[in-house]
């Protein structure tokens, strides 16, 4: 059989146009790389993010149907202006030398943008003004998700794009997440990292969203720190500092922001998801330093 990128070499020229450049994630079942094209003389960039699976029939038929979900959100969400465009898809079955299907890939292609996790990785400093900006076009991102009935329940750095002219966007939308939720947790210090106590009880609605956010939000206000954690904190800490926080142990704020965005942080991170915010439009309000109005105003 041929591994993952073999395979993906084979599909080329994707789309019939498109060609592999520098991988930029690879993780168990998935990876997201760099394509590009020509148009005349001008060279053109996209991102593939590549999902796949092999397993039995059953097993197979749940991850297409989880992929078609994530690809249907994104039509459904697309011209949002803070959510990642979709710009593609394409499914291919894997087959052994038998003939028989043993799982799939599944390709979505996106624009070219530079993600929040990278950043974070390479140990950039956000300005209050950077990540309130941040957690406001976030947020309206989830305005318009949630207005489709669609939750998103994945926020985490991975998953939220910075364009150039600093626009942030939301990506990663896949609603398994909550179904996945007992495989997510076995690996705390992993996709956990991000997740809403509650998705643990089976008991959550769009305010989980808002407790992710505020996650990401402290992150960037604690020198790239979750909370409980610090440069030291070995992985059975980091294990440790979530299960912390989905036992309900109060979080201290954050090292640093003004006191009004601490508090917004601190109440979007509610344990009981009754004391967070209602909707997206509060937390955008509070994150402005503004109350919450009833009416609905535009996005700016």
């Amino acid at each position: 059989m041929q591994d993952l990128e073999e395979r993906l070499q084979s599909y080329e020229p994707l789309w019939g146009q498109w060609r592999l450049e520098e991988r930029l994630y690879s993780g168990d079942a998935s990876a997201v790389y760099e394509i590009s094209r020509q148009r005349l003389d001008k060279p053109l960039r996209s991102i593939v993010k590549l999902l796949h699976m092999q397993g039995t029939t059953e097993e197979q038929d749940a991850f297409l149907s989880s992929a078609i979900n994530e690809i249907e959100c994104m039509e459904l969400l697309q011209g949002s202006p803070y959510i990642v465009s979709y710009r593609g898809d394409a499914f291919y079955p894997c087959v052994d030398s038998s003939g028989k299907v043993y799982g799939y890939d599944v390709l979505i292609r996106m624009d070219y943008l530079r993600c929040l996790s990278d950043e974070i990785r390479e140990g950039r400093s956000f300005s209050e003004k950077e990540v309130v900006d941040l957690g406001r076009q976030i947020c309206a991102a989830l305005s318009a998700a949630h207005g489709k009935g669609i939750m998103h329940l994945d926020i985490k750095p991975a998953n939220i794009y910075l364009r150039e002219d600093g626009r942030c966007l939301l990506g990663g939308f896949d609603s398994s997440a909550a179904q996945r939720k007992s495989e997510i947790f076995k690996t705390m210090a992993g996709a956990a990292a991000y997740v809403a106590p509650e998705l643990l009880r089976d008991e959550y609605d769009q305010r989980a969203d808002f407790y992710s956010l505020g996650l990401v939000l402290y992150q960037l206000l604690n020198e790239n720190f979750l909370p409980f954690i610090h440069g030291d904190s070995t992985y059975s800490q980091r294990e440790e500092a979530i299960r912390k926080r989905h036992r309900g142990e109060a979080v201290i704020a954050p090292k640093n922001g003004s006191r009004r965005l601490k508090k917004t942080v601190l109440k979007a991170l509610s344990f009981a998801p009754g004391k967070r915010f209602s909707s997206a439009y509060e937390m955008r309000f509070s994150l402005e330093g503004r109350h919450h109005q009833k009416k609905k105003s535009s996005w700016r």
